[in-house]
C-alpha cells in the first residue's frame, strides 16, 4: 500500500485540477468579507472564522475534486491494473482516500483562512474573541470533512466512471448539503457531516464527532463491500 500511496500523492499534487479548485476556494473566500463586513457590521476576524468554518456552501468543489480523483482511475483502467497486479481492493480504496481527504481538509482551511484574511485586511486583526473551545470545533469539523469525503468516495467507487462519479457526488452535495440545510435548521440533520458543527458547545461537538466517526466506519464498510463485488 505504501507504493500505492506514493503514486496517488504524486498524481494528486501534480494535477492541475487540485490547484484550480484551491484557487477557487481562495478567491471565493477572499471575496466574501467585502459584502459581509458591511452587511453584518463585522469588526473582528472571529465572525468570518466561525462563518466559514461551519459553512458548506463551497463543498461542491470538494465533491468535484473527489469524484475526479477517483473517477479518473475508472476511465484510465488503473483499478484493473492494480487488482491484476495483486493489490487488494481495500488497499485500492484506502490509497485513494488518504490523499484526497488531506486535500479536502486543506481546501476547507483555505476558504476559512482567506475569509479571515480578507476581513482582517478590512477591519484589522484581533484574536481576543477566540477560545480553547475553538480548537475542538476545528478538529470536529475536520472529522466531519473526513466523513463527508468518505461519502463522496463511496459514490465515486460505486459509479463506475468519471462522469457518473462527478454527477453523482455533485447532485448529492447540492441536494443534501446546500438545499436541505435551508429546510432543516435544527434536529438530527445539524449533527451530521452534511451540516458542519454550527457552534463550539460541548454538547454539539460531542454529538457531531460521534456522528462523523459512525459515518466513516459505516460508509467505509459499505464502500468495501460494494467495490469488492463490483466487476472492474
Amino acid at each position: 500500500m505504501i507504493n500505492q500511496l506514493k503514486v496517488e500523492f504524486y498524481k494528486l499534487t501534480h494535477s492541475v485540477m487540485l490547484y484550480v479548485i484551491g484557487a477557487l476556494y481562495f478567491i471565493m473566500g477572499i471575496i466574501v468579507p467585502f459584502k459581509m463586513v458591511k452587511m453584518f457590521d463585522v469588526d473582528d476576524i472571529y465572525y468570518p472564522f466561525q462563518d466559514a468554518l461551519q459553512d458548506v456552501s463551497f463543498v461542491f468543489l470538494t465533491a468535484i475534486l473527489v469524484a475526479w480523483f477517483i473517477g479518473q482511475d475508472y476511465s484510465n483502467r488503473v483499478f484493473q491494473h492494480e487488482i491484476a497486479n495483486g493489490y487488494s481492493r481495500f488497499s485500492v480504496i484506502i490509497s485513494r482516500l488518504i490523499p484526497i481527504t488531506i486535500a479536502s481538509v486543506v481546501m476547507h482551511a483555505i476558504t476559512v483562512s482567506s475569509e479571515v484574511l480578507g476581513t482582517g485586511i478590512l477591519v484589522g486583526f484581533s484574536s481576543s474573541s477566540f477560545s480553547g473551545a475553538d480548537v475542538l470545533w476545528v478538529l470536529t469539523v475536520i472529522l466531519q470533512i473526513v466523513a463527508l469525503v468518505c461519502v463522496f468516495a463511496f459514490i465515486s467507487f460505486v459509479s463506475g466512471s468519471q462522469f457518473a462519479a462527478t454527477a453523482g457526488t455533485v447532485v448529492f452535495e447540492i441536494f443534501f448539503c446546500n438545499i436541505m440545510r435551508n429546510f432543516l435548521r435544527s434536529g438530527v440533520y445539524t449533527y451530521t457531516c452534511l451540516c458542519f458543527a454550527k457552534d463550539n458547545t460541548n454538547e454539539r461537538l460531542s454529538i457531531c464527532a460521534i456522528s462523523a466517526v459512525a459515518t466513516i466506519v459505516v460508509v467505509l464498510f459499505l464502500t468495501y463491500c460494494v467495490f469488492k463485488k463490483k466487476e472492474i
